[in-house]
């Protein structure tokens, strides 16, 4: 089954990238498939100290996709010299700035039961949701080929300080 994108391009590349240990979460809602309807969406996604821990669950009514995951890798996208430090999902998905989130997920649409994997590429715009965007990408299981970028109609997406790091965190969002 293949869907059609949503407007917007996702596709980034850049000449190299790597993930910054980062912890980021969110909840809220972008525009569905169709421009109109609700995809709601939900995460918290931590690789601070080197342990990635977190779950990511998104449900487009309009294109009958409803899933639930498990973090597999997260981090800020950040550009890296180091050839042996990159990210397939930072180079040729997210951009740098933004947080990568890969999951596997499980299906919970009865019409189309299954297991795959995906990425979404988060950006944390600040305070509110004014700038923050969501990109949702399922590379493989039963909605395979699935694409669907947004800028936040909703809810939030943050960006924290890892425990015991000083400042802010990476991206553009305060508080931890």
């Amino acid at each position: 089954m293949k869907f059609k994108a949503s407007a917007i391009a996702v596709c980034t590349l850049i000449v190299s990238g790597c993930i910054a240990e980062g912890k980021v979460t969110g909840g809220g809602w972008i525009l569905g498939s169709d421009g109109i309807r609700k995809a709601n969406y939900g995460f918290n996604s931590s690789s601070c100290d080197g342990e990635v821990k977190g779950n990511f669950n998104y449900h487009d009514k309009a294109a009958g996709i409803k899933i639930n995951g498990a973090v597999t890798a997260t981090g800020q996208c950040v550009n890296s010299t180091d050839a042996t430090d990159t990210n397939t999902n930072c180079s040729n998905t997210c951009s740098v700035g933004e947080y990568v989130v890969e999951f596997d997920y499980e299906s919970k649409s009865q019409s189309s039961p299954g297991n795959g994997s995906g990425v979404a590429c988060l950006t944390d715009g600040g305070n509110g949701n004014s700038a923050d965007s969501v990109v949702v990408f399922l590379g493989s299981g039963p909605f395979a080929g699935y694409i669907n970028s947004q800028d936040v109609s909703g809810g939030n997406i943050k960006a924290h300080n890892c425990p015991g790091t000083n400042g802010e965190a990476k991206g553009k969002g305060k508080n931890s």
